[in-house]
């Protein structure tokens, strides 16, 4: 059941990442979960698909496998740069299917082989944390809290298994698949609740868009409407400034017919002087000749 549940979520999530390329974190889950899927499989079915050591060796392989994928996607998910990780979780999965190769010829050097390979395991759990513990102090420290919890409750299980299997006893109930459960079930309910967020913030941002296409519309309509009534103003100054320039001109052409004018009467008042001057004169040559003859 476990085994399909998580085959269905890597499934689902590998569309994600169809759908957009881009989405890196989808595909790292997708991985996770499908590799985990097999290793499920093969604890619980009876059927054999290969022969018993080989299935055993592919099982216990995509076991690591799914810790290195959920690794990479963690380092997706809160947007770090994987690149450096990458290389160590691919590295380490060439040594481990090479290990697993050589030793698929004897059940004790698998059973060796496997515990063995739990040390790489908890370290990966183990980095996961540290990841998550610094996420705390970055703003996704809601996803990292969520995450905390769930692989908290899932190592309880885990370590129940893994002593066990150091010391050698086979336990009353092997709970390495609900461990896995809880760690995937939780990171799924993480993802989802961000594609929601991220769907509402789209949604959001469309509504905004959208208001601010209908104010720049608006603002377009108010400069058109002023780009008119602004070239109605300029006309009416410019016929006020031709009308201005008009009358500016008819003064200047009477200005200049007054100057004439007063040009004349100027020539008139000279001659007028002129002959002023010899009335008086006259009266003065009157004035003597009258009191000679007196």
């Amino acid at each position: 059941m476990m085994a399909a549940i998580c085959l269905f979520l890597g499934l689902y999530f590998l569309c994600q990442f169809i759908a957009n390329k881009t989405d890196r974190a989808s595909l790292s889950f997708s991985l996770t979960l499908g590799t985990v899927s097999v290793y499920f499989l093969d604890m619980a079915s009876e059927v054999l698909y290969l022969p018993f050591n080989i299935q055993l060796s592919v099982a216990r392989c995509c076991f690591v496998y799914s810790i290195g994928f959920l690794v990479l996607f963690i380092r997706n998910l809160f947007k770090k740069d994987f690149r450096f990780t990458r290389y160590i979780v691919y590295g380490l999965f060439v040594v481990v299917t090479v290990a697993y190769i050589v030793s698929a010829n004897s059940i004790p050097k698998l059973e060796s082989l496997f515990t063995m390979t739990l040390a790489p395991v908890f370290a990966g759990i183990i980095y996961l944390y540290a990841m998550l513990i610094k996420a705390l102090k970055s703003p996704d420290r809601r996803k990292a809290k969520a995450l905390i919890t769930g692989i908290s409750v899932a190592m309880i299980f885990a370590i129940h298994d893994v002593v066990y299997q150091i010391i050698g006893v086979i336990p009353f109930a092997w709970l390495q698949g609900f461990s896995f459960f809880f760690i995937d079930i939780t990171i799924f309910i993480v993802v989802s609740m961000e594609s929601i967020e991220n769907k509402r913030q789209i949604s959001n941002l469309v509504a905004s868009t959208s208001e601010q296409k209908d104010t720049l519309n608006n603002v377009i309509k108010n400069a058109s409407r002023l780009s008119a009534e602004t070239m109605e103003i300029a006309t009416n100054l410019n016929e006020a400034v031709t009308a201005m320039a008009v009358a500016v001109q008819d003064t200047e052409n009477q200005t200049q017919s007054i100057g004439e004018f007063i040009s004349k009467q100027n020539e008139s008042m000279k001659v007028t002087t002129g002959a002023l001057e010899k009335l008086v004169n006259s009266v003065d040559a009157i004035s003597n000749e009258v009191r000679v003859e007196t």
